[in-house]
């Protein structure tokens, strides 16, 4: 039987068999349903009394550094102000230029109307956006950025 150590988690030495620790790969797929965060540890080897050793030591990753996904999409999205803002600005400048009157308030009622939806719909989406990304598992970066 082998025995793996996992460093720094406070966990009692894992006691397996031989063939389980036979490659780093096999050892990280042992691990793998229990310790996610050990998926790119180092593995090493060493024997005490006839009896394999094997130190996983999670590995330091990169973070927040992958832009394929979250970045390009904010990046395609198409700019815009609410359109409830927009009709806000629209009608106060035409009531201080003095051209808001009620004739023109009851034409613009459907408008309005449609202005709040659109607006609503907004709202809701960024702020399911902001759920999502708060709720965002972190994932291991590609590449490493150059500081500048």
């Amino acid at each position: 039987m082998a025995v793996i150590k996992i460093s720094s988690d406070g966990v009692d030495d894992i006691l397996v068999p031989d063939e389980v620790v036979a490659t780093d790969e096999l050892v990280r797929q042992a691990l793998a349903p229990y310790y996610a965060e050990l998926a790119n540890a180092d593995v090493t080897r060493s024997e005490e009394n006839g009896q394999i050793i094997v130190t996983v030591t999670k590995r330091a990753g990169t973070k927040g550094n992958d832009t394929s996904g979250v970045i390009s999409a904010l990046r395609a999205a198409p700019e815009q102000m609410n359109a409830a803002l927009v009709l806000h600005h629209e009608l106060t400048g035409a009531k201080e230029r003095g051209e808001l009157t009620l004739q023109k308030l009851l034409r613009l009622q459907q408008k309005i109307r449609d202005a709040v939806d659109e607006g609503t719909r907004q709202i809701n989406e960024v702020e399911a956006s902001k759920k999502l990304l708060k709720e965002g598992l972190p994932v291991p970066g590609r590449s490493i950025l150059a500081r500048y």
